[in-house]
């Protein structure tokens, strides 16, 4: 007779889950700002009743562990600082990954020995736009693929390792790329927290690479964000209007090639009329508009098939790209 094993999940409620927070002192308008990051951020409510709790566990852990290095350093008399504490936070585009994260590092700041937090975005590993063009990645960025993978495990070893002064490169929404030559510097915190699509990307599968390091190798713990698809979508459109209409001098702004445009041209999945074009390899005619790529005429619109993703373009724009790249194919 088998025995029935234990649930691998422990489902808490929200009512019980808010039960845990400490009812510390309130938030400040300051730091409800920081943890909006001039978006919508949730509530103060909202902060203290759900993500209060969450830091509270990662503080425990992380004080945790930092006994245990310490205990360990003692006893073969080689006295060392912890490691900074890795928290990685997974989960799809637009499902408030980056705000969670700054909610746990505003909580965790506030705490009375006043821990230092820092974030990296694994944004900031992406391949540059002009070599995603070069191996014709565009369209599959944020793929795994997409990724320096090797930097960013190395960075992450260094981390570990408790090197100070570790780079990592800076990611810009606003130009949608990687900033060439900037850099942040992490020092030692005693939290970091790791954030992006890939944190929790498995390893490869083949024998010969299946000894190979990945991201959550460096994770001390981790947090899988999930929402309703509906949810995340909202929050999505929302995210591109706030982009899209914010006023930036930057002429590599990303969003700038969307100004001429009115909503139901920029975000047809809002409802509006969206392009009329039909998929050539399916006849499929749900498409949605994905930016020009680089190296074609701006006003030329990449199309994408929602149901067998083949790459084509706008018919609409056909005359201004044959004009606007001397005729030349931009596939």
């Amino acid at each position: 007779m088998s025995v029935p094993l234990p649930p691998a999940f422990m489902t808490v409620d929200l009512d019980r889950w808010r039960g845990a927070s400490s009812g510390r002192d309130a938030l400040s308008d300051a730091e409800l700002g920081t943890i909006a990051g001039g978006g919508a951020g949730p509530t103060a409510d909202e902060v203290l009743g759900v993500y209060e709790a969450i830091a509270a566990l990662v503080a425990d852990r992380a004080a945790a562990l930092a006994a245990l290095h310490r205990s360990a350093s003692e006893l073969v008399r080689s006295p060392d600082d912890p490691p900074p504490f890795v928290l990685g936070i997974a989960g799809s585009v637009a499902v408030g990954k980056s705000t969670i994260a700054r909610a746990i590092q505003v909580l965790i700041e506030r705490w009375p020995h006043r821990p230092r937090v820092q974030i990296v975005s694994t944004d900031a590993f992406l391949l540059p736009n002009a070599v995603l063009d070069a191996r014709d990645l565009t369209m599959q960025k944020g793929y795994p693929r997409s990724y320096d993978r090797p930097a960013l495990l190395e960075f992450l070893a260094a981390v570990k390792a408790g090197r100070p002064d570790v780079p990592a490169p800076v990611y810009s929404h606003v130009r949608y790329d990687v900033v060439p030559g900037e850099h942040e510097v992490v020092d030692r915190p005693d939290v970091l927290i790791l954030e992006g699509l890939n944190v929790l990307q498995v390893g490869p599968t083949d024998t010969e690479a299946s000894d190979a390091s990945i991201v959550s190798d460096h994770l001390d713990m981790s947090i899988y964000v999930d929402a309703a698809v509906e949810d995340i979508q909202a929050w999505f459109i929302r995210r591109f209007a706030v982009l899209r209409q914010a006023e930036n001098s930057d002429r590599q702004a990303f969003y700038r090639q969307f100004e001429g445009l009115s909503d139901d041209e920029a975000m047809p999945s809002r409802g509006g009329r969206g392009p009329r074009s039909t998929c050539r390899t399916c006849g499929h005619t749900s498409l949605r508009r994905v930016p020009a790529r680089t190296w074609s005429c701006a006003r030329v619109r990449t199309i994408v098939c929602t149901r067998c993703c083949s790459v084509g373009h706008d018919p609409g724009t056909a005359a201004t790209r044959r004009s606007g790249t001397g005729g030349r194919d931009d596939r």
